[in-house]
């Protein structure tokens, strides 16, 4: 398990289980994400279509990306399943009007300790300029590492307790 500062966020990774899933985290971590609205930033390396039923459940599409209905037990039982495993969401309880969101579980073979990294590539982004600008409450993502990353210090303390000995 690997941890961290982010600017104001702290941040957290280890590498799961071949049976440790994304929504096993939002299933974990439950209690800090009832009330919030989800944003989907990759989804198996593209963008995550929310099915017709879930959007009769007030599943939206904004700027491409879907997003939740306010969180409730009952959203977070029936949470969407990823197959290939590169996902990410980002956590608010005001979703922005601009969702200009990179995703980082999409670069493999880097660890969050490695952000900076992608600064000045043409391709890359500044994780710590997204976080600072959307002020998600959470961010939870799977690549080849499970990662959170939070400016609640209790979101990523309960994070390392439920997975940090995958």
């Amino acid at each position: 398990m690997k941890s961290g500062d982010l600017g104001a966020y702290k941040w957290s990774e280890s590498v799961p289980s071949g049976d440790t899933a994304l929504f096993d985290a939002v299933r974990n971590l439950r209690h800090h994400l009832n009330g919030l609205r989800a944003v989907n930033v990759s989804w198996d390396s593209g963008l995550f279509v929310p099915s017709d039923d879930e959007k009769r459940q007030g599943w939206v599409v904004q700027d491409g990306r879907a997003i939740s209905p306010v969180m409730d037990d009952g959203i977070i039982d029936a949470w969407p399943w990823c197959d290939g495993g590169f996902g990410e969401w980002y956590f608010f309880s005001t979703v922005p009007s601009e969702l200009n969101l990179a995703a980082f579980c999409n670069w493999t073979g880097l660890s969050i300790t490695d952000w900076a990294s992608l600064v000045n590539i043409p391709t890359g982004f500044n994780l710590r300029q997204q976080l600072e600008t959307a002020r998600p409450h959470a961010v939870l993502g799977m690549g080849e590492t499970l990662f959170a990353i939070s400016s609640d210090r209790t979101v990523i303390k309960d994070f390392e307790q439920a997975f940090g000995k995958v």
